[in-house]
């Protein structure tokens, strides 16, 4: 059965092997991350006619929380 939690560590160990970064995320930011990503993709779904992956999913979260921390170093 898949958790929660479970889901959150294997997306962002899955993050961290692909990309060598480990993001640290209160349950707030990953909601926040999570939820974001999931309209993106439900938009390209609906206009571009074109399937998610799981691949997908994790490449989208993956910039997401880049750009969220690039954005709070600039501060």
């Amino acid at each position: 059965m898949i958790t929660y939690d479970s889901f959150k560590q294997v997306v962002l160990e899955d993050i961290s092997k692909t990309y060598q970064i480990n993001f640290q995320l209160s349950h707030r930011e990953w909601i926040d991350a999570v939820e974001q990503v999931q309209r993106d993709l439900l938009y390209n779904r609906l206009y571009f006619q074109k399937e998610v992956t799981y691949d997908d999913f994790v490449n989208r979260l993956y910039i997401f929380l880049s750009m969220k921390l690039r954005n709070h170093a600039d501060m």
